[in-house]
């Protein structure tokens, strides 16, 4: 038996929240992608930043996503590097579709929804964003549970995130509303306005990625989308930008958990 030291079994709890949630796809590329895209981004930022969106590419298998980067930035494929990233790909997802095949015909519901989220959960690492949402919604279909659903949907508005999809965040966002109302738990409503507040702040709607931010600071859960010092530097901007000088003393200078850090 695990013994734990006082005033511990929060940052214990955080740590499962870190480890169980999966953080695909990874928001630090599509950063990446932002600066590339910028007109106004130093030439030598772009050069360190192509180099560090090269190597994530690599280690992610993300042949899809590499041929959308060069096209958008306009920038000659690699051909040998996109063929072994395809055949990667190929390669995995005809292994997961075998371990699909073989969840239908020998094992149960539970095997079978697992097996379909490791296809869709692939599909959205190597920024496939098509293949990925028609593979979410299947893996949806074959999941029972509300809070389940829910982390599907979450699945959907971090791909949304990703490619700054609008259509894709806003109807999941109102999806991901209407299943809480069904019966979602504390936990995932707390992350729901992590998730809004993040797009609120993209779509320079600070007033309200302020008031969300300021709710979910307390009790933060949403480690898969931003860290904890993260929502804490958003919280603290978007509010210097909506509140008056009454509110951004009271709830930010004032705030224990923004102090802290």
């Amino acid at each position: 038996m695990i013994e734990k030291a006082p005033g511990t079994t929060k940052q214990l709890i955080d740590d499962v929240e870190k480890e169980v949630i999966s953080k695909i796809p990874n928001l630090d590329i599509a950063q990446l992608r932002f600066l590339l895209s910028h007109n106004d981004i130093d030439s030598k930022v772009k050069k360190d930043s192509w180099e560090k969106l090269i190597e994530l590419i690599k280690e992610n298998e993300m042949g899809p996503y590499y041929k959308l980067i060069c096209t958008e930035i306009g920038t000659t494929m690699n051909e040998s590097l996109f063929t072994d990233l395809k055949e990667a790909n190929e390669k995995r997802l005809k292994e997961i579709d075998d371990e699909i095949a073989d969840a239908e015909q020998n094992l149960g519901e539970s095997e079978v929804r697992q097996a379909y989220l490791r296809k869709s959960e692939y599909l959205c690492k190597i920024g496939d964003k098509d293949a990925a949402v028609a593979s979410f919604r299947q893996t949806y279909e074959k999941t029972v549970g509300i809070g389940y659903r829910i982390d599907l949907i979450f699945n959907l508005i971090r791909l949304g995130l990703f490619f700054l999809d609008h259509q894709l965040i806003n109807a999941n966002i109102a999806k991901a509303k209407n299943l809480m109302e069904q019966g979602g738990d504390w936990e995932r409503k707390n992350r729901l306005r992590s998730y809004e507040g993040l797009y609120k702040m993209s779509v320079r709607d600070l007033k309200g990625a302020a008031a969300l931010f300021l709710e979910a600071v307390p009790t933060f859960g949403s480690y898969e989308l931003m860290t904890y010092e993260q929502l804490i530097f958003y919280t603290v901007i978007s509010a210097v930008y909506a509140l008056e000088r009454p509110d951004l003393r009271t709830k930010v200078i004032r705030c224990n958990e923004i102090q802290e850090q």
